[in-house]
């Protein structure tokens, strides 16, 4: 397998507190561990081999950090920043420093790396070569324990010198005995079973590597699982602390025992005293899901269960069940402390997608050393492509609602019931590269693992190694835990809890403490206070008699040395140590945001605890209801102003005083619109009025118009506000309220309900039509106005003639109506359109313009003259028709003696002649009938008059002849003419007697003629009348 060669390889975790009865000194966050340079395949390359060591360190507060290699004289320090996590430079693997573990050891090994800090921080290993990497999280020294057993796997390589192997380092000072007992044949020739017994010095390493069984492809070796590393009694008879590490150079894991992609690996294991009698496990996600387990008993009567059932898989080398590759997760308990190994098989193996992934191997929290805090810092660097961690977790109470990840819940839908354990769940979780905090106000086991092309890391993603055996406890009247923890100036007790009943009891508190007037104890043959049972053993509580106060906080290093009477190894005497940790009293306070009436007030604890978690708690809402939860959520009856009062008392019995805020609950405001109105186009901009009420002023409302997007308006002063409504556009505008909010420090906001409407109606528009030309009292034209633009009828309409005053006319059906123009005078009137205004409620008006021309043209008048007598055949008289007050030219329409109608028009001026004939005598009336103008209009009109022309006959002369006789010469002349018309007025004769001189004529009526002589002659009588007519007669 394949892994960055730094630190961002890694998934690196960070435990902060514990949500058990045990504090952070049992967790793996301390000042003070010991690791070594474990053994590598790459080792046997030249210039110490290609692989390389660092270590990582990670701070919540700026740590001064210390490694050291006391045996070869090396040390290096770095300052790790608060909050963030450090590489250490390279550990020397050549001469003269080489600290690398290369075989078997023949003797104890100068080759123990210290890390020690001012400030507590969580470190790491990892020794790492390119598809060849492993790390493992670090155990601080006072976790450390006396018994270990080694968890391998068969190793199976596809390269040569893949060996597996265990190695202890000594942590306590003086002289350490260790016994080892190997569960197969070592490279120097232990065989499996012997009892191998060695003596170490602090810092001093022994290094344990199995047999190799091949020489060629697949590479095997022994499986150490179920080797003993333990410390045993001294010269002096004590058990001295030890750390042990287990490993192998390279490692294939498959279901077959073929090679297959391999990877070397690094873990520390856990003290036989933090083992656990229950164990969740859920498999690893992605393409690693078939994991296998190793169920580790130190005793092999202990009844193990497997989800509920007795285990029926076989007890392997006395030591260890293993159950076959699986996805499903499980539950494991056993009625003895028992230790669990989860594998991640190699690429392609058991099941598991040939990519991405690689072996790596995970020791397992039990259930009683669960977490609550963990931060890391995933990162995809050299191929590292997928990021996962599981967690385990209660599933009652606010175990998961309370679960953060990155400060962000995580949803409950996330996490799945565990099928075996129904009052737990799990989460498998992938996440994205980088620093990553996982958070729960209840214990969690987890781990953490990712995959990359034949890469791949995992291990315990943090945990706490308590030792459930034997421990000192500081006992105060408030106090949950059994651990040396206790609160400034308030009154405790000692007691020591041991797996045996010693025969004396030492407790020396050093200097510090008995200055402070606590002095040193030694109790012979002492008499346990109590027994209680854990794990099926029984276990004996001292308690010291005398209460103590220690008055000021800090650490306080102090020894209980006991007698142990039992047969156990470790018989004789017993040195503990133990930091006791004195607190201040925390500081009680809280976090809350004032809210709006009915939201519940959500309180967050924010108190100062000096690390310690909180093991009661009291909340004082101020309105007679309490709570004793860490987060509590309370809605108040009312709004109004609340102290709400809290206090709290550490795991460790310290008392805080009382914190005291005052909860602010604001009604939620209350908003009217008001505003309702039509008005015209263009028209001022009415007001829309929002108005708030109930909460704190300014008020912001939030309006729609028409239900379109949301708009805001804020008062400025007092509750109200108004909008102006744009008048511009034609239409219905409904202004919707939709909310209020008011400046309350919550902003109280909430729904409302409410609109008004604005109605902008249009501006009607006119039109004037009707010009025309008529006749003096012709029927009255009409003049049309007609209206438009959308308005509402019944529309009026101001209008002038002329110029004059203004007058109205109103429609009564439709858009139009009209105004009879008289013609009874004639003259030219304008109709002038002024304004038109409609009949809606808001009487919408504008000026208009517009004009029509009524012209009334006056009637013409005529008159007939020549009036005249005439003889027969007389020149044509004329009959002379003038016209008047019109427009030439004028037609007249008369009639000769009623006959037929006839017309005569002028030509030029104003009259015309008819030219009346004398062919007949009679008498004729040209009547006049009407008279017709030239207008536009065609005025006529009746009219009366006529002229007579009289045609008289002319006179018919005649005349008798009396003939004379002979005698006599004289003829008389009888006139005998007959006038016709008239009278004759005169005669003339021609006697056709020129001789006679002229007594040839005669204008006699009856003359007398004396001829000249004889003859005939041709007399003629023209008679002429008093009409002026004269005969025509023929001569006679």
């Amino acid at each position: 397998m394949r892994k960055l060669h730094l630190l961002s390889a890694l998934v690196l975790t960070v435990i902060f507190s514990s949500s058990t009865t045990y504090a952070q000194d049992f967790s793996n966050k301390g000042k003070d561990f010991w690791v070594a340079y474990g053994y590598h395949e790459r080792m046997g390359q030249a210039n110490g081999g290609s692989q390389d060591m660092v270590l990582y360190f990670a701070a919540e507060q700026t740590a001064n950090v210390t490694v050291s290699i006391p045996g070869v004289g090396y040390t290096q320090n770095y300052v790790v920043p608060a909050n963030s996590v450090i590489t250490s430079a390279p550990i020397p693997k050549t001469a003269p420093q080489d600290v690398r573990l290369t075989a078997t050891s023949s003797a104890p090994e100068n080759k123990g790396i210290r890390i020690t800090s001012d400030k507590p921080i969580v470190a790491y290993a990892h020794i790492y070569n390119q598809s060849v990497s492993g790390a493992t999280i670090l155990f601080p020294t006072p976790t450390l324990g006396k018994e270990y057993y080694s968890i391998n796997y068969q190793n199976t390589s596809n390269t040569n010198n893949a060996n597996c192997w265990f190695y202890v380092i000594a942590a306590d000072t003086g002289t350490t005995t260790v016994e080892i007992i190997p569960s197969g044949l070592t490279t120097n020739g232990w065989v499996a079973g012997s009892t191998n017994t060695i003596t170490l010095t602090q810092g001093q390493v022994f290094n344990v590597m199995g047999q190799l069984t091949t020489s060629t492809n697949p590479f095997q070796g022994v499986d150490l699982t179920g080797s003993i590393i333990r410390s045993v009694a001294g010269p002096n008879g004590s058990c001295k602390k030890i750390a042990v590490f287990s490993g192998s150079g390279r490692i294939s894991i498959t279901c077959n025992s073929a090679s297959s992609s391999s990877d070397n690996y690094m873990v520390q294991a856990f003290p036989k005293s933090a083992w656990g009698k229950k164990f969740l496990t859920t498999s690893t996600a992605g393409n690693q899901q078939n994991n296998i387990y190793r169920i580790c008993v130190a005793d092999p009567t202990t009844a193990v269960t497997l989800n509920g059932a007795p285990i029926v898989l076989p007890l392997q080398n006395n030591f260890y069940y293993q159950i076959p590759a699986t996805t499903q997760p499980q539950l494991i308990e056993a009625d003895k402390p028992i230790t669990v190994a989860q594998y991640m098989t190699s690429q392609g193996a058991c099941g598991n997608s040939a990519q991405p992934g690689d072996p790596e191997v995970i020791y397992l929290s039990p259930v009683e050393q669960n977490i609550s805090k963990v931060l890391w810092n995933a990162t995809p660097n050299f191929q590292i492509l997928q990021h996962y961690f599981n967690v385990i977790i209660p599933n009652t109470g606010t175990a998961i609602s309370s679960f953060t990840l990155d400060g962000a819940p995580v949803p409950a839908s996330s996490f799945i019931v565990h099928p075996q354990a129904p009052g737990f769940s799990y989460l498998r979780q992938s996440v994205t590269a980088g620093q990553h905090i996982i958070q729960s106000d209840s214990g969690f086991n987890a781990i953490a693992y990712g995959y990359g092309n034949a890469e791949s890391y995992g291990y315990n993603a943090g945990t706490n190694i308590k030792d459930i055996f034997q421990y000192i406890s500081l006992q105060n009247q408030y106090a949950t835990v059994n651990f040396p923890a206790t609160c400034r100036s308030t009154p405790f007790f000692f007691s020591m809890t041991f797996p045996y009943q010693p025969t004396q009891i030492q407790w020396t508190f050093g200097p510090l403490l008995n200055a402070m007037g606590i002095a040193d104890v030694t109790i012979p043959n002492p008499v346990p206070t109590s027994t209680i049972i854990v794990a099926g053993k029984t276990l004996y509580v001292y308690q010291l008699p005398t209460p103590y106060i220690i008055t000021a906080a800090g650490t306080y290093p102090i020894r209980v040395v006991a007698n142990n009477p039992t047969p156990d190894g470790c018989s004789g005497v017993q040195e503990i140590d133990f930091d006791v940790q004195v607190f201040d009293p925390p500081v009680a306070d809280f976090t809350f945001s004032d809210v709006c009436f009915p939201n519940p007030v959500q309180f967050n604890d924010n108190s100062t605890t000096g690390g310690r978690p909180i093991s009661t708690r009291y909340w004082n809402f101020g309105d007679a209801n309490t709570s004793n939860v860490a987060t509590p959520s309370h809605i108040y009856a009312a709004p109004g102003s609340y102290t709400v009062k809290y206090a709290v008392i550490t795991d460790v019995g310290c008392l805080s005083d009382t914190a005291s805020h005052i909860v602010t609950v604001s009604p939620l405001p209350t908003a009217t619109v008001s505003g309702a109105t039509d008005v015209c186009l263009n028209a001022p901009p009415p007001d829309v009025t929002f108005t708030g009420a109930a909460g704190t002023a300014p008020y912001t409302f939030t309006y729609n118009i028409n239900g379109g997007p949301n708009q805001t308006v804020t008062t400025t002063s007092g509750n109200s506000v108004t909008v102006s409504v744009p008048t511009n556009t034609v239409g219905t505008f409904t202004y919707n309220l939709v909310s209020v909010q008011d400046a309350s420090p919550n902003l109280c906001s909430q729904s409302q309900t409410g609109s008004v409407v604005i109605n902008v109606n249009p501006l009607p528009t006119a039109t004037i039509d009707g010009t025309i030309t008529v006749c003096e009292n012709a029927p009255s034209p009409n003049i049309t106005f007609t209206a438009g633009g959308g308005a509402t009828a019944p529309y009026t309409f101001t209008y002038t003639i002329n110029g004059g005053p203004n007058q109205t006319v109103t429609t009564t059906t439709g858009n139009s109506v009209t105004v009879a123009a008289p013609t009874t005078t004639p003259g030219t009137f304008t109709y002038t359109l002024v304004s038109v205004s409609d009949g809606s409620t808001t009487a919408c008006s504008q000026s208009q313009s517009g004009s029509v021309i009524i012209t009334v043209n006056p009637l013409p008048t005529a008159s007939i003259s020549g009036d005249i007598e005439v003889c027969l055949n007389a020149p044509s008289p004329n009959i002379t028709f003038t016209g008047a007050t019109g427009t030439p030219p004028y037609t007249f329409t008369y009639n000769i003696n009623g006959g037929p109608n006839q017309t005569v028009s002028t030509t030029a001026g104003n009259s015309v002649t008819v030219s009346v004939p004398t062919s007949v005598a009679g008498t004729f009336t040209y009547n006049l009938i009407s008279v017709l103008d030239g207008s536009s209009s065609l005025c006529s009109q009746t009219q009366t008059g006529s002229a007579t022309v009289i045609v008289n006959p002319l006179p018919t002369s005649a005349f008798t002849v009396v003939t004379p006789s002979c005698e006599s010469r004289v003829i008389s002349f009888t006139d005998a003419s007959v006038a016709n018309a008239g009278n004759i007025a005169s005669w003339q004769w021609n006697f056709g007697d020129p001789a006679s001189g002229p007594l040839n004529t005669s204008t006699l009526q009856n003359p007398t003629h004396v001829f000249a002589s004889a003859g005939t002659y041709t007399v003629s009588l023209v008679v002429t009348t008093d009409k002026g007519c004269v005969s025509t007669t023929p001569p006679q």
